[in-house]
């Protein structure tokens, strides 16, 4: 190859490698502005494929539980409640893949980070807030059709690993798309965990 084709090459390889690489970064976030807009889909809907919904109307649209950590985490970017995504990650993503997240140890999950489990007859996911006064774990959950997205205690088995967004600071971040922070939702202790030997529509 001559020289000046080589050169060309290289020139089209760096430009593809820049649009790449600007096309999947995201980003940089607190873990409150995690919580702040996982806080504001409580009491819509379950939708399975869902990731929108409408702080002020409830009964519009919804998320799964992968479409709740998709907004919330705002991958592959920030959008508003009302405007969806095309929900490109699911359980399987979060479980297999580290495209915006990488795996971590139980024992050291923060805020904002989420727990996910995948298996052949489906998945679930949900976000790790904090624990309660009694040490029992607090998460923002989308958990099957025919429910609302919660906040409350529940039990996670062994089949459940951690996951945390990459691209976290501990001071900044964005909270542009978040225009107000309601409170924090009354913890509800009514919805027991999913045995991870039953079918359910929770396959996202």
């Amino acid at each position: 190859m001559r020289k000046s084709n080589k050169t060309m090459v290289l020139a089209f390889a760096m430009v593809v490698y820049m649009m790449s690489t600007q096309a999947f970064a995201i980003d940089t976030l607190t873990r409150s502005d995690i919580i702040n807009y996982a806080k504001t889909a409580v009491g819509s809907w379950y939708v399975w494929g869902g990731d929108k919904w409408d702080p002020n109307n409830r009964s519009w649209a919804g998320a799964d539980c992968s479409g709740l950590i998709i907004k919330a985490w705002r991958i592959p970017r920030a959008a508003s409640y009302k405007t969806s995504v095309g929900h490109p990650y699911s359980t399987y993503s979060f479980y297999h893949q580290s495209t915006h997240w990488y795996r971590i140890s139980r024992s050291s999950i923060q805020m904002g980070d989420a727990l996910v489990r995948r298996n052949s007859k489906g998945g679930h996911c949900f976000i790790f807030h904090k624990k309660d006064q009694w040490g029992k774990p607090l998460y923002y959950e989308a958990l099957r059709t025919g429910t609302r997205i919660r906040y409350g205690t529940r039990s996670a088995g062994s089949e459940y690993v951690a996951i945390r967004r990459k691209s976290l600071s501990s001071s900044g971040g964005t909270t542009t798309t978040t225009p107000s922070t309601p409170s924090t939702p009354t913890p509800t202790t009514t919805t027991p965990s999913v045995p991870t030997n039953q079918a359910t529509p929770v396959v996202r």
